[in-house]
């Protein structure tokens, strides 16, 4: 319940500080591959939410 909940505030609060020029998606795939926790942390939450 609590990953439901934390999950969109994290994603919201997290792309709220990228470029103009790029969409969410984009900003959320560069972060990743840059390793970055809140990335790898919304990406895991949505394989398991999805995969339950």
């Amino acid at each position: 319940m609590l990953l439901a909940l934390l999950l969109p505030v994290v994603s919201l609060w997290k792309s709220i500080g990228r470029a103009e020029e790029m969409d969410e998606f984009e900003h959320f795939v560069m972060e990743l591959l840059q390793g970055s926790l809140w990335a790898v942390f919304v990406l895991a939450s949505y394989v398991f939410l999805f995969a339950w």
